[in-house]
């Protein structure tokens, strides 16, 4: 093709050397973003400055979790389980040890599931303001004339405000990390409930959590009202409903495109059945940038929701929150499959047993897989200038998808 650029673009803190057969540019999507803890490449062909052609490539950070789940016991696997999206890492746990729960018939206490559903859901609420902290913003904002309202270099957004959305996180970080022990990796979850219960005066600081958050949720992202910033984002990184249904897109990217599935409704789990209408699961048709911010965004009004209805659960509940196991845990001869609804999505295992104490296969499905490989398709015929807020909208942890 006459007059056509070949590129590399890498997005990540990864770099490779003596490997680019072309002319290699880094993607700036901030260094906190959890797209860049890793390495993505991109290579794509320019027509002047349209993408005509595009190829993902993952697998630079690739840890051999599968394989190594395979070598440890049920147990210790759990260590493993909460690595590949550390912003989930609970989630990761619990999708791992519903699969082997399933296996071993085993019934959690009904308090430990009531605990399982607050702290997903905490767990959801960190990822999503993550993501939506550290969206590129700036990389839309720097092409409108800016004016009196909106000075360069605060994203169309105050200190203060920048400042607020902050401290939402920290918190909810905080209090996991007061339940847990673990900042990023909790190891929380056991075969057959938790491994402790909630400490002293915790319950209340969770519900003043969920109060702070609902009275300042118009500082969650307030770029998403600036109008100049959500006309650019409309109608960008389209992903049709039949494009996401082909490579399995679920969450946020998967609703944005109608795709309506979301398992805490669809195939209850932990406490998610008893919640009834406080699982609310909201799609849109339009597939665009815009449209992946905004559900992200809701998604945490639902997840306080169901935060307030598990504190409320949790202060009358009682009772043990894990059943006692064998030292040497042995699950019979069988395959089973174990699903959650993470923050990104679908996440789920499958796990194959001989009747050893360690799983003979283990094959995970995760979001960022599925999502990561959408850019090869929706980046065509994009201006190369939009590929950072479509890469930021996809929500991809780099782990999570070399896993």
């Amino acid at each position: 093709m006459a007059g056509v650029l070949d590129l590399n673009v890498d997005i990540g803190s990864g770099r490779l050397s003596g490997v680019a057969d072309h002319p290699v540019a880094s993607l700036n999507l901030s260094t906190h973003h959890p797209s860049t803890h890793g390495l993505i490449r991109l290579h794509l062909q320019l027509d002047d400055e349209i993408i005509v052609a595009a190829r993902t490539e993952i697998g630079y950070m690739h840890r051999g979790a599968e394989k190594l789940l395979e070598s440890r016991d049920y147990r210790q696997g759990l260590a493993l389980t909460n690595r590949h999206d550390w912003l989930g890492a609970f989630s990761g746990e619990l999708g791992y040890a519903l699969a082997v729960e399933s296996m071993l018939g085993l019934d959690v206490p009904e308090r430990a599931q009531w605990l399982r559903t607050g702290v997903a859901e905490l767990s959801r609420i960190i990822s999503h303001l993550y993501f939506l902290d550290y969206f590129p913003v700036e990389s839309v904002a720097a092409t409108h004339e800016i004016d009196d309202t909106y000075p360069p270099g605060v994203s169309a957004m105050s200190l203060e405000d920048q400042t607020r959305a902050a401290s939402h996180r920290e918190r909810a970080q905080q209090l996991l990390e007061a339940l847990t022990g673990g900042r990023v990796h909790p190891m929380y979850v056991q075969i057959g409930g938790l491994r402790q219960d909630v400490p002293a005066g915790w319950l209340t600081e969770l519900t003043s959590f969920i109060s702070i958050t609902r009275a300042q949720f118009d500082h969650i992202a307030p770029y998403l009202d600036i109008d100049y910033i959500t006309e650019q984002l409309r109608s960008m990184g389209v992903i049709s409903n039949a494009l996401a249904m082909a490579h399995g897109a679920s969450g946020a990217v998967g609703r944005a495109s109608g795709v309506d599935v979301d398992l805490r409704r669809d195939q209850p789990y932990a406490a998610y059945a008893e919640l009834g209408d406080a699982v609310k699961v909201m799609t849109a048709e339009d597939g665009d940038v815009l449209s992946r911010l905004l559900l992200l965004r809701a998604q945490i009004q639902v997840s306080l929701d169901i935060l307030e209805r598990c504190v409320a659960k949790l202060d009358q509940l009682h009772g043990p929150i894990n059943v006692a196991l064998p030292k040497t845990l042995r699950a019979p001869e069988g395959i089973h499959y174990g699903w959650s609804e993470t923050p990104l999505g679908i996440g789920g295992y499958l796990v194959v047993s001989h009747g050893e104490k360690t799983p003979w296969r283990v094959h995970m499905r995760t979001p960022s897989f599925a999502h990561a490989a959408l850019l090869s398709d929706i980046l065509v015929g994009e201006p190369i200038g939009n590929l950072a807020p479509i890469v930021g909208s996809l929500f991809v942890i780099t782990g999570d998808a070399d896993r």
